[in-house]
């Protein structure tokens, strides 16, 4: 199991870059952010209908 997190972090500090990773590794990691931010975008929808069927 690849620790994404850990790579994440390490390429977030500049220790690390996405080239320096294998194939394999940086399409786990490109994977694993897109479906993060796709994941976080669709709660910010979700709670801005909920805000708006208030009132």
């Amino acid at each position: 199991m690849i620790d994404l997190h850990a790579i994440h972090q390490d390429l977030h500090a500049g220790l690390l870059k996405l080239r320096d990773l294998d194939d394999y590794t940086r399409r786990q990691y490109v994977n694993w952010r897109f479906s993060c931010r796709r994941r976080r975008r669709r709660a910010a929808r979700r709670e801005e209908r909920n805000d708006g069927s208030d009132s």
